[in-house]
């Protein structure tokens, strides 16, 4: 009843606020909105664990994902000399480290936040979060 109640809430909030923003944005913002429902759910977060989790874990998500929005991933390596794959390699291998030592930061972070085995599930949640968003969108556009 009281993750009910939470998720709840959240996802009132999380509307409202997505409600006035126009296009894209408002996709992305019932996303969130989504992602934060089941993650509460599947971590079994109580109100006052969320309160001080999600601040943190949003946190660790932007730098994640400022990290690999810094790699460029359109290079093609078929087009790329020896040279260049290499430069590309070493530089997909530093992304890889900057999100593992992000990670390592922020899981110390959140383990003073909530239960170590809070944290070790949290990985599996955003996983499954994923699979379950792309069968959604798979199932909405027939299958394609």
């Amino acid at each position: 009843m009281k993750n009910t109640f939470l998720i709840l809430l959240l996802l009132t909030g999380i509307c409202i606020s997505a409600t006035a923003q126009p296009g894209r944005g408002n996709r992305r913002a019932r996303v969130e909105a989504l992602a934060t429902a089941y993650i509460t759910e599947k971590l079994d977060l109580t109100v006052e664990e969320a309160q001080v989790f999600w601040p943190v874990f949003n946190e660790f998500k932007d730098k994640r994902e400022a990290i690999q929005k810094s790699f460029d991933k359109q290079q093609n390596p078929d087009d790329m000399t020896d040279a260049e794959a290499l430069v590309y390699l070493n530089n997909a291998m530093e992304q890889e480290q900057q999100i593992l030592d992000l990670k390592k930061e922020y899981y110390g972070k959140l383990r003073k936040v909530i239960s170590v085995k809070k944290v070790a599930m949290l990985p599996r949640a955003e996983q499954e979060f994923r699979r379950e968003l792309l069968k959604k969108m798979r199932e909405r556009r027939g299958g394609r």
